[in-house]
């Protein structure tokens, strides 16, 4: 009986001990899968971490791009204005001073054209006088014609007579 007593405290002592380590054993599993888990989880962190500090540099580099582009285009479109300003001006300009030389032509052109009218009444003028000039030499080349004639024809009578 003891023997079968010590044997069931024996057998008893071995089942507490088994169960004892079994449970430990399935603690220290337990606490080494969580731990594993944890640390999984820990990097997995850690990762998507890092990922999101690089997505955010990218994205702050984008970010700066663009604005940088952004600044480039206003810059750009403000030097189209003012070349555009500037262009408009010339020709404005250029419209003004070609007002102002056809203003000055037409102007040279009128005391041009006064000048040759002028000379134009001062020619019909001389030719005029020219004219009657010419005609009253032609009247005195007839009259003395005439008179070369009438002496003439009066020594031509006076010979017929004589």
């Amino acid at each position: 009986m003891i023997n079968d007593t010590l044997k069931s405290l024996l057998l008893a002592f071995a089942t507490a001990c088994f169960v004892a380590a079994a449970v430990a054993t399935y603690y220290l599993i337990s606490r080494q899968y969580s731990e594993g888990r944890f640390e999984l989880e820990k990097q997995r962190f850690d990762q998507e971490k890092q990922r999101l500090e690089e997505d955010k540099e990218r994205l702050k580099r984008q970010w700066e791009e663009l604005e940088e582009e952004e600044r480039m285009q206003r810059e750009f479109k403000k030097k189209i204005d003012e070349d555009q300003r500037n262009m408009v001006d010339n020709l404005q300009k250029d419209y003004q001073e070609m007002l102002e030389e056809k203003k000055r032509l037409a102007e040279e052109k009128a005391r041009t054209e006064k000048e040759l009218l002028q000379v134009q009444i001062e020619k019909n003028g001389q030719e005029q006088q020219k004219a009657e000039l010419e005609m009253q030499l032609n009247e005195e080349r007839m009259k003395k014609d005439q008179t070369a004639e009438m002496a003439k024809n009066a020594q031509d009578a006076t010979a017929v007579a004589g």
